[in-house]
């Protein structure tokens, strides 16, 4: 039997024939109750969520945000630690490249009245060849040149604070080894220039250059730290009167004026400072990586060291001539 009967949908304020209801989408009857009014019209009504409903959807929904943002938050760290480990490779094939050519390893800085660091001598090595040329011209092309980020010495996962004066940053330092790298035998791969200040001076320490090859005669590539993370994350860092926020990380100047180098001498891969002045951890490893600190090796290849490492294992990684056997790290 065919409905032309004017009916009254409530819900949505409309008066149609049922014909065009049947075939109207909106007007899905699944979701409708049809009764008779008053008027002798016929009423749908629109049948929604009960509160209880509306409860367990929202609970559902909840649960599920819960479990899933864990796992994205941890696919983005992954990401993160991939792109810093492929930064670090880089870096370790540009120093292999300079070695190559040079037949040794870049020191920690040309110059003491200059202080540029080993990352400026391997950026022809990285690509980087105009800009490196802007601080072989001095004057105001080199001003302009330590004003530049280079990516490849940034990791995704260093939180770099936004008031922090030492900029550009880096995520990275040179290894010197397992001592406070000033006024000693500096035993790392890279050698520091400050030693041979003193030597000048009169001063007892003078440190032979250090090459891939020389490290390879005495521990081998394979145990020798070269570059790896010293991340901003300081939450005591008692230089802050300085304009410095978690570290005094960057890429193209050295001590005095900057860090770029990195030891074992502290505590390794910390948040916050047993002593806001301990300088040995100023300048020891960390990273923002959840369980350990990425280095480049001598050999060229890239690990995460855990946090949880043994103290002397560590400290025989980052010496490059204390003939100890390291084992598995």
């Amino acid at each position: 039997m065919e409905f032309e009967t004017l009916i009254e949908c409530e819900s949505c304020l409309s008066t149609l024939p049922i014909t065009m209801i049947r075939e109207t989408d909106t007007h899905n009857k699944e979701f409708h109750e049809m009764e008779l009014s008053p008027t002798g019209r016929m009423v749908f009504r629109l049948r929604g969520f009960t509160l209880i409903e509306l409860l367990v959807v929202m609970a559902v929904v909840g649960t599920l945000v819960a479990m899933l943002l864990p796992a994205v938050q941890q696919a983005r760290e992954s990401a993160r630690r991939m792109q810093c480990k492929n930064n670090l490779k880089q870096i370790g094939l540009a120093m292999h490249n300079y070695d190559e050519t040079f037949e040794l390893l870049p020191p920690t800085a040309s110059g003491i009245s200059r202080a540029d660091t080993a990352f400026v001598a391997i950026l022809p090595f990285l690509e980087q060849a105009n800009l490196f040329a802007k601080f072989e011209e001095g004057g105001a092309s080199r001003t302009e040149a330590r004003k530049q980020t280079v990516s490849v010495y940034i990791c995704p996962s260093d939180s770099i604070p936004g008031a922090c004066q030492y900029l550009p940053a880096s995520s990275y330092a040179l290894s010197t080894g397992s001592m406070y790298y000033r006024r000693n035998d500096n035993n790392g791969a890279i050698v520091d220039y400050f030693n041979y200040v003193y030597g000048a001076l009169g001063r007892p320490v003078v440190v032979k250059p250090t090459s891939i090859a020389s490290v390879n005669n005495r521990d081998g590539t394979s145990n020798t730290f070269l570059v790896g993370e010293l991340a901003h994350k300081l939450t005591n860092f008692a230089d802050t009167g300085s304009g410095s926020q978690g570290a005094w990380t960057t890429w193209h100047t050295s001590y005095p004026q900057a860090f770029s180098t990195g030891s074992t001498a502290g505590q390794f891969n910390v948040n916050t400072l047993s002593d806001p002045y301990d300088f040995n951890s100023w300048e020891t490893f960390r990273s923002y990586h959840p369980g350990g600190v990425n280095f480049v090796l001598c050999d060229g290849s890239v690990k995460s060291i855990a946090t949880e490492i043994d103290a002397a294992i560590l400290d025989r990684l980052a010496n490059r001539k204390d003939g100890e056997v390291v084992g598995e790290f």
